[in-house]
């Protein structure tokens, strides 16, 4: 699963095209939390909030307490994104709902038809996770997923692993997707097999006076690709001070930003993402911890 084929379906959305083909759960390439696409996405040593079971359920190990997010985003002003979460120690959940709505659809010489053309992406994980020992914690989940894009409605599941290790300000994070799966069956029998792919982060985290910062890189697509040009890189950093978050990161396409605020038990992060054909996309994220 290329990352590019992501953008290639929001891009033919947003020019109104029809669905040749059935989609691929390119859905869950997608940011469930602003902080992260601030970040640029390098969030796998991390997940260390209550987006862990969307990215590495293994963080879910490490939490100390509960909480649940929401996100909305209206990608590239045409296309409505929600994701919702939950997690607590060594348990979360996450869904994540994109949809077009009714958009016109154009003929392959590029005129307007008198139809419509609807693309509804749904997706759900349950994630757990265990330490294992002090600096290590292992954890896995299930996602499922289902389509309706046109005249193809799919449904499928698959099972990911997941590893997280932390010392002295360092992490390093892994999961491989897909290990255990039913592949999505769409109507007139046509079939997606998820493909067995892997992730892999580092992170590192100081402080210095009141200033706490960290800085995070992902590695995307590891099993998927034939050479290292095309595996996808995710870089970001970011500073706290006292409660008061901001974050640089680019996601192998474009360049990110972010900030967050804290108030009592409320956290609000939001993230400005370029891209270089599209118009910006802002998302948004209100979580609360208990």
């Amino acid at each position: 699963m290329k990352f590019a084929a992501l953008f290639s379906i929001l891009v033919g959305l947003a020019h109104f095209s029809t669905f040749a083909q059935p989609p691929s759960p390119l859905i869950f390439e997608l940011e469930s939390s602003a902080r992260v696409a601030g970040l640029g996405g390098a969030f796998l040593a991390l997940s260390d909030d209550e987006s862990a079971a969307y990215y590495n359920p293994a963080g879910l190990a490490f939490l100390k307490q509960g909480g649940v997010s929401a996100l909305y985003s209206q990608l590239f002003e045409t296309i409505d994104y929600l994701a919702l979460g939950a997690a607590m120690p060594f348990l979360g959940l996450q869904a994540v709902y994109l949809d077009s709505g009714g958009m016109p659809s154009h003929n392959d010489f590029g005129n307007p038809t008198n139809e419509t053309t609807n693309y509804l992406s749904q997706g759900g994980m349950l994630a757990a996770a265990l330490p294992v020992l002090q600096e290590l914690g292992l954890g896995g989940r299930v996602k499922a997923y289902y389509t309706q894009a046109g005249e193809w409605n799919g449904f499928g599941w698959s099972a990911d692993a997941a590893a997280l290790f932390r010392w002295a300000g360092f992490s390093l994070g892994g999961v491989l997707e897909n290990i255990v799966q039913q592949p999505i069956k769409y109507t007139g029998n046509a079939e997606y097999i998820w493909p067995q792919d892997a992730r892999a982060g580092a992170a590192y985290t100081f402080d210095w006076h009141s200033l706490q910062a960290t800085f995070s890189l992902d590695a995307w697509h590891l099993l998927s690709q034939t050479s290292l040009s095309q595996i996808q890189w995710r870089f970001g950093a970011e500073v706290w001070i006292q409660n008061i978050g901001i974050r640089l990161g680019y996601n192998s396409i474009s360049l990110t930003a972010g900030a967050s605020v804290y108030f009592k038990n409320f956290r609000l992060d939001w993230a400005y993402a370029l891209h270089p054909q599209l118009p910006t996309s802002h998302l948004m994220t209100i979580i609360y911890r208990f």
